[in-house]
């Protein structure tokens, strides 16, 4: 999704490569599952009566978990009712951009998501810098 606009499901990328470096851009798209950001990441839940999900973790607190589902649906389930609750490595973003896309394709990628976040103004205060690209791919 870009500005609001695109599939319901994962994140809004307008302005993701704030602060980021052009390296680390890249790295999250060529390799999705090697960053520590647990958002995007395939979680499975499984209910106590044996109803399972899968689907992004939207928000949780001490007494609901809520999962949206691929279909797009939220599900606020009561923590007493979950048995088994996952978060896997695995994103939903796809894996093989690195082969699928050409070299052109892929800066080209790179450098629209680079301008979108120029776009969108400075950086508030707080927010990702070059020297914390590790922590945040």
């Amino acid at each position: 999704m870009m500005r609001g606009r695109g599939g319901f499901l994962g994140d809004d990328l307008s302005d993701y490569a704030r602060g980021r470096a052009v390296d680390a851009v890249r790295t999250a798209i060529v390799s999705p599952d090697n960053g520590p950001e647990s958002r995007g990441h395939l979680t499975s839940i499984a209910l106590s009566d044996g109803t399972k999900y899968e689907g992004l973790l939207r928000a949780e607190n001490n007494f609901h978990v809520v999962l949206q589902t691929r279909d797009g649906a939220f599900h606020s389930i009561p923590r007493e009712c979950i048995a088994t609750l996952n978060t896997g490595r695995q994103t939903l973003m796809p894996q093989d951009y690195g082969k699928t896309l050409t070299p052109k394709e892929l800066n080209d990628l790179v450098s629209y998501l680079i301008k979108s976040a120029s776009l969108m103004g400075p950086a508030p205060a707080g927010t990702h810098s070059d020297s914390d690209d590790d922590d945040d791919q």
